[in-house]
């Protein structure tokens, strides 16, 4: 197939190709400096080739470290870029050739890392991160092939769900069998990094997944080279399996990055002054991570990482069940009662920790309660408000909490009032029978998954005959402060 005008192919020069592009080598007829002339190949991804091409202007465009666009038509029938060809190749060419130093390539993996988190700062993420896709154009790093990539801001899905993104060697783990376009996918990126600094330094492929955390695969085991420790405890926070809780700051990274690089001599123009030493401090630190308790804190805090996204899992669906249940209800109620009481169904609210000030909840005070149950930000899932504003403002809440308490989850229903002048919030003893606490409720069972249903149903119905004694109350001219008011 010919080349577009006035573009030829590099005499001797090899085409390569993927499932979805060409790349030529070529030059203009009346230059000698060459370009690569990437050209689309499944025409099923002509959006994505065009979204390519959008993105990699802009990003050149905002100075970042991406290949300038030198031509393209994207309306013929196989659409095509031309953008520099550079010499230095690629970082699989600096694995492949087993050649290149290692001081050199320390610095383009820091420089790599350089290069990804100012793409991130842009609310870029590549999507598809791997040596073949980071060029070298002399000291600079170059990123390249944004057919993948997604701006965090960006509604428009070129990806099916069910498509696996990226290389299978870098791939992230939350990609494999599919992504969620939802998903902050920069933490993808990092991942892709680790796996392809280790792969650059080691100067061969990775092996799958998180392998090469394991013994026979850290670095200054691999190479004989104890200063490369540093990067083991760096490898273990990017490659976590899990993204929510997987090193993502670009500035702790960079700094890790270039701290085993100054293992190996001066960076910059230091003067007079000495290098210092790192290799005692590292060896250091790779022996505190190394400790039994260190290893246990560690342990203990990515369980209940877990613990915790395991419980958002199962308790995500109560705001919408209780809003299915109890909508049309309160609708016909505030339409009734006018525009001086209203039912309210929100979340937030009182923190949990706020209830255990109160008599009600004391046998909680005994309770192995996690801290982010107790935190100010786990305010309750589910909040039903009756506010009346006559005869003085007051507002009753039933308030849904879930708590990891005991290495499990319960879920516990508060009755919570304000009083007028301060409307500071009060748990009431007379409105015991409202409070109620269901666990423990082992996760990952779908026994569980039932009883928090059945729990929010028994809440919905007391809610109901909640709202309907409050109504009966305000309509009697009664307190509903009064323990008396309620009891008879």
């Amino acid at each position: 197939m010919a080349l577009p005008s006035p573009w030829r192919q590099v005499g001797g020069s090899a085409v390569s190709e993927s499932g979805q592009a060409w790349v030529y080598q070529v030059r203009a007829d009346d230059a000698e400096r060459t370009f690569a002339l990437k050209r689309l190949k499944n025409l099923k991804r002509r959006d994505r080739f065009e979204r390519e091409v959008q993105t990699m202007q802009e990003l050149a465009n905002s100075g970042l470290p991406v290949p300038a666009i030198v031509s393209s038509d994207l309306r013929c029938e196989r659409p095509w870029f031309v953008m520099p060809w550079y010499s230095g190749g690629s970082l699989q060419d600096t694995i492949d050739s087993g050649v290149i130093p290692l001081e050199e390539r320390l610095r383009l993996v820091k420089t790599t890392a350089d290069a990804l988190a100012s793409l991130h700062f842009a609310k870029v993420a590549h999507r598809d991160i791997k040596p073949a896709n980071v060029l070298i154009d002399g000291n600079r790093i170059l990123l390249a092939d944004f057919g993948l990539c997604l701006s965090i801001e960006d509604d428009t899905r070129l990806t099916h769900a069910d498509e696996a993104v990226g290389s299978r060697l870098y791939i992230a783990p939350e990609n494999e069998s599919g992504l969620s376009e939802e998903v902050d996918q920069r933490p993808a990126d990092c991942y892709a990094w680790a796996k392809t600094t280790w792969a650059v330094i080691a100067a061969r492929n990775p092996p799958a997944r998180e392998l090469l955390l394991q013994p026979e695969n850290r670095l200054e085991i691999l190479l004989s080279d104890h200063r490369l420790s540093g990067f083991h405890p760096l490898f273990e926070r990017t490659l976590d399996s899990d993204p929510r809780a997987r090193l993502t700051n670009w500035e702790i990274i960079c700094a890790e990055a270039l701290a085993v690089r100054k293992l190996y001599g001066p960076t910059s123009n230091r003067g007079d002054r000495p290098a210092v030493d790192l290799a005692p401090a590292l060896s250091a630190a790779v022996r505190f991570a190394a400790r039994e308790e260190t290893r246990n804190a560690r342990r203990e805090r990515q369980r209940m990482e877990m613990l915790q996204h395991q419980v958002t899992e199962l308790t995500e669906g109560l705001f919408p069940r209780f809003d299915r249940l109890l909508r049309r209800d309160f609708q016909q109620l505030d339409e009734a009662a006018g525009d001086d009481i209203s039912f309210e169904l929100s979340t937030g609210g009182v923190p949990f920790a706020t209830c255990l000030n109160f008599n009600l909840l004391s046998e909680w005070r005994t309770r192995d309660i996690d801290s982010f149950s107790l935190s100010r930000q786990s305010p309750a899932l589910a909040v039903v408000a009756c506010r009346a504003e006559i005869p003085n403002k007051s507002t009753l809440y039933v308030a849904t909490y879930p708590v990891l308490a005991d290495n499990s989850l319960w879920l516990v229903r508060v009755p919570i009032m304000y009083r007028p002048p301060n409307f500071e919030p009060l748990i009431p003893d007379f409105l015991g029978w409202i409070y109620s606490s269901t666990g423990p409720l082992p996760l990952g069972l779908e026994n569980t998954r039932a009883a928090v249903n059945d729990f929010v149903e028994v809440t919905a119905e007391i809610v109901k005959a909640t709202a309907a004694r409050h109504l009966e109350l305000l309509a009697n001219g009664r307190d509903i402060f009064s323990a008396e008011s309620w009891i008879h």
